[in-house]
């Protein structure tokens, strides 16, 4: 009787004790607060480097700064190239939910490439279309277009009598028309030319001390020099001389070391368009650009060392190399450098 009595206070003890463990939990989820349930689509705490607020604010940074860059340079082609990075960027987030490291990594790599190749191409076209040079550099206060080039081996001479040239390989002549509403004083220039997609910078050739016979050439087989008379149509003497009238048109040639090794029909096929930068007294910039081969039916006079040397070179003309002074060749003459 005693063992079932204590049995029964056991199992009565431990029904209680059940109890008010339950009681308690009870209790203890009435007092925990509330969980906010997540609705559908709600991201979660992204980490800093994926925080919208620092590369909104970093990506307004650098635009203002390439804006100004581009603008400074007037050729935002190069911005392309800053553009390939970000469109790489782009696909790793596109595809970074495959779940095999491998097909993710050759995805972005495949389309990386894909997009390195489409934007060079785009480079190409806009350089073939538009020189990379903005609308309102074309035609504004000066127009002009690059007639002719001739890739001939000429001479930029230095003192009276000669002692050292310049060795200059390009000759442009120029024509341009003053359209700024006033005479416009012309101290500088530089040429860029578009050959098979690339911009390539002329050298220009030295103008201090310039006079109309400083260019020309050496004849080895008379020994003799032979120069250019450019007082009508050499582009640094003519705009030392005189300014260029409101609304004058001018045809001159212009003087360059490209470094380019162009014949015959070379010239035309692989240059498509030339950069014109003109720079006044006051080193404001006037600028043109002119696609080549011209359209401008025009006859050019070039050299010929043979009727020069017989005397029966042709008349003066305005857009003609024309013939001038010709003295012996002096035997210290030689190749720059220039002295100071």
């Amino acid at each position: 009787m005693r063992k079932r009595l204590c049995y029964a206070t056991l199992v009565a003890t431990r029904e209680q004790r059940r109890k008010q463990q339950k009681e308690k939990a009870r209790l203890a989820a009435q007092l925990k607060p509330p969980q906010a349930i997540p609705e559908y689509g709600t991201p979660s705490e992204a980490p800093w480097y994926e925080s919208t607020l620092l590369w909104g604010a970093l990506g307004a940074v650098l635009a203002i700064m390439l804006i100004v860059i581009g603008a400074a340079t007037k050729d935002l082609r190069w911005l392309l190239s800053i553009a390939w990075p970000f469109a790489c960027v782009s696909v790793w987030a596109a595809v970074k939910n495959i779940s095999s490291k491998r097909k993710r990594r050759a995805v972005v790599a495949i389309a990386s490439a894909l997009i390195a190749v489409a934007l060079y191409q785009l480079h190409i076209f806009l350089g073939s279309q538009s020189g990379g040079t903005p609308a309102q550099y074309t035609g504004r206060r000066v127009a002009g277009e690059v007639v002719v080039m001739f890739p001939w081996s000429i001479c930029r001479f230095y003192q009276n009598t000669p002692q050292y040239y310049q060795a200059l390989d390009t000759e442009l002549l120029v024509s341009i028309t003053n359209r700024s509403g006033h005479d416009l004083y012309f101290r500088g220039h530089t040429v860029e030319a578009l050959v098979d997609g690339t911009w390539i910078k002329f050298k220009n050739a030295e103008d201090l001390g310039l006079d109309q016979f400083s260019f020309g050439f050496i004849d080895r087989d008379y020994k003799v020099i032979r120069h250019f008379d450019l007082s009508a149509n050499g582009f640094d003497y003519v705009m030392q001389q005189r300014p260029l009238k409101n609304d004058e048109s001018l045809d001159a040639w212009m003087f360059f070391k490209s470094g380019l090794i162009l014949k015959g029909k070379d010239v035309d096929r692989r240059i498509k368009q030339f950069k014109v930068f003109l720079y006044d007294s006051a080193e404001d910039e006037y600028a043109f650009t002119s696609t080549y081969p011209t359209r401008r039916s025009t006859t050019i006079v070039i050299p010929n060392p043979d009727l020069w040397r017989t005397g029966q070179a042709a008349p003066l003309c305005s857009q003609c190399l024309n013939m001038g002074p010709v003295e012996p060749l002096p035997p210290n003459l030689q190749e720059e450098p220039v002295p100071k």
